[in-house]
């Protein structure tokens, strides 16, 4: 067991008496003299412990040691102990610490304070999680962020003639030259053809429309009464050569045929008047082979007509117009005889058309003050029998004489 007290007196002699001037520490009994130290066992006998001032060993007390725990007093009194325990870091705040790097150049240190130890393990997040070096040194964390060079690579592609491949259309890098973004696209090989296919593509012959006709020819109708006209239309082709299929797109029927049919009749149909100043439909005959396709296409329109002539009397007011001649045409210039004595020259057509820019005589002297213009004026066509806002030039006088005159849009 531990002694209970510790002697220190100033003679050697065994049995000898404590000095009354020993400092007591707790049980401890402490004298020093001469550079001498003794004490007392469990019989009260002296036991010599160093004769050789400081260098001395207690070899007593080395086989007879303490018990874990019978130390008095708390940590709190340990002062140094305490001290040396306040300066180690706690474990728990590191973890799941954030480093930000964002202003870290290339070799920069980051030191983690107070140290942790050269064993301390930390995870690092890297916003693209690559390219980040980290070594430990000495209890210091040195992060480093590297550059890295980009070469060009090749690789063989597996696929063949007529195989659909993936190719790199960009790359994009960031300021330390990694790559950011990769782009691609699709492609297809070309397939190469047979040696009966290349024969036959020497051999072939592309599918023509070689003509398209309607009949009657007329290509442009005046507007009749409205839904009470019918037209019979009939058409006919021919092609280069047998066709795979051929189709007609009709605007009024959905007629079907065979390879080897070359006409087509169009059921009666009505074509109704309207407030604008002309209509048209549109025929298309399609003919297919096994590689192309040719067409051609028929329109055919209706239209109000234009007026032209000479009257001894006032024509403003659109009574009369449908009596002078009639020309059958869309909006164009037209060169028209005027063989007036003493009367009015007119010449009217449908208002959407606009205005003229020049009525030139026979001499080609523009003469276009020479007429009053007289705009949406009433005029009733004779075949429709509805009327219609019509554009009327009226010579200023009555005028004698017999010369072409052109009317210019």
């Amino acid at each position: 067991m531990p002694f209970a007290k510790i002697i220190v007196t100033n003679s050697t002699t065994a049995g000898a008496q404590p000095n009354p001037l020993d400092l007591s520490v707790g049980e401890l009994t402490l004298n020093v003299a001469d550079g001498k130290l003794f004490a007392l066992d469990t019989t009260n006998s002296v036991v010599k412990l160093s004769d050789k001032g400081f260098e001395s060993r207690i070899s007593y007390l080395e086989g007879n040691p303490g018990v874990w725990g019978s130390i008095s007093g708390t940590l709190t009194d340990q002062i140094d102990l305490s001290e040396a325990l306040s300066a180690k870091v706690d474990a728990s705040v590191l973890i799941n610490a954030v480093i930000n790097t964002d202003a870290i150049t290339d070799g920069t240190r980051i030191i983690l304070t107070p140290n942790t130890g050269p064993d301390a393990t930390f995870d690092l997040v890297h916003e693209n999680g690559d390219d980040i070096s980290v070594t430990t040194l000495e209890d210091v964390i040195t992060i480093k962020h590297l550059d890295t060079t980009r070469s060009n690579t090749s690789a063989t592609a597996n696929a063949v003639f007529g195989d659909p491949i993936s190719v790199i259309t960009s790359v994009s890098s960031n300021s330390k030259g990694h790559i950011s973004a990769v782009e691609t696209t699709t492609i297809t090989l070309p397939s190469i053809q047979t040696f009966e296919d290349r024969v036959s593509a020497l051999e072939y012959v592309p599918i023509d429309i070689t003509s398209f006709d309607v009949s009657p020819s007329t290509e442009l109708y005046e507007f009749e009464v409205s839904g009470t006209t019918q037209y019979n239309l009939g058409f006919n082709w021919n092609i280069n050569k047998t066709p795979n299929s051929i189709a007609l797109t009709s605007p009024f029927t959905t007629p079907t045929f065979t390879t080897a049919d070359t006409t087509y009749v169009e059921p009666a149909f009505a074509v109704s008047n309207t407030s604008g100043a002309e209509v048209e439909h549109t025929w298309t005959l399609a003919a297919t082979d096994s590689q192309n396709t040719s067409s051609s296409t028929k329109t055919i329109r209706w239209v109000y007509p234009f007026f032209h002539g000479v009257d001894a009397t006032d024509l403003s007011g659109g009574s009369g117009i449908e009596g002078l001649t009639k020309l059958i045409t869309r909006k164009e210039d037209s060169t028209v005889t005027i063989n007036a004595t003493n009367q009015f020259i007119y010449f009217a057509y449908p208002n959407t058309y606009g205005d003229l820019s020049a009525i030139l005589d026979g001499n080609g002297l523009d003469v276009t003050s020479s007429f009053a213009k007289l705009d949406s004026v009433n005029v009733t066509p004779v075949l429709s029998g509805v009327a219609r806002s019509y554009k009327i030039y009226k010579s200023r006088a009555t005028t004698t004489i017999n010369q072409n005159f052109q009317f210019k849009f």
